[in-house]
């Protein structure tokens, strides 16, 4: 393959992962919002009860709730990998430096996996 078309395919790859991104933001977005809500629900059931309706009870339930948690770290981890690689990737595209571009898709992707499995299989076993 060429240096013009493996430049090509990344840059097919950087519009799949850009759909990705705009895909995980809302429903992260939303498990962010109730991670915090019932995290400070726990801390301070007085205030969150008063301003938000959610006391004590709520956030016991929704901050140790397996398939958000589960939910939290999957999108988590999957909108900042390919977030991180939509705002690299094409620069180092049209720098020519497509190989150190391969070079990073497998650094990073390794990483996540790395890092993804564990934190999946922690979940999953509560």
């Amino acid at each position: 393959m060429s240096p013009d078309n493996a430049g090509k395919e990344l840059l097919k790859l950087v519009h799949v992962l850009r759909h990705v991104v705009a895909l995980t933001a809302p429903p992260l977005l939303i498990l962010t919002i109730a991670m915090i809500l019932s995290g400070y629900a726990l801390m301070a059931p007085q205030i969150t009860g008063r301003f938000f309706g959610v006391g004590y009870g709520e956030g016991v339930v929704v901050h140790s709730a397996p398939p958000i948690r589960f939910g939290f770290v999957l999108l988590a981890l999957l909108h900042g990998w390919a977030g991180t690689l939509v705002l690299i990737l094409p620069r180092l595209v049209r720098a020519g430096r497509v190989t150190s571009a391969y070079a990073l898709l497998i650094l990073l992707s390794a990483a996540v996996l790395y890092f993804l499995v564990p934190l999946l299989l922690v979940e999953l076993n509560r």
